[in-house]
């Protein structure tokens, strides 16, 4: 993250994020975020189906699924599929 001079740090948000180091699970949390976090979940491997093919989706079990904060004008996901109530954290609702 990169803060300069003039910005206003304290007016951002960070919600319901998803952070995962894979290298080192317990390392996952962020330390000097500029503003606090609400409803974050950090060192949770959140399954993606196949990352190193380059396929992000996740199943219906993964920590990321259902765990989103609403958003405005953005209605579905990467794949063009509907985002669920609550939506899932990231680009991609859980497969069927």
């Amino acid at each position: 993250m990169n803060v300069g001079a003039n910005t206003d740090a304290a007016s951002f948000q960070f919600q319901n994020n998803l952070w995962y180091a894979h290298d080192a699970p317990a390392q996952s949390k962020p330390t000097n975020l500029p503003a606090a976090e609400t409803g974050g979940i950090a060192g949770t491997d959140p399954s993606l189906a196949n990352p190193a093919g380059g396929d992000y989706s996740i199943a219906k079990a993964s920590a990321a699924a259902g765990k989103g904060a609403a958003g405005t004008g953005v209605t579905a996901d990467v794949t063009g599929k509907c985002y669920a109530a609550p939506p899932s954290i990231g680009a991609y609702e859980p497969l069927p």
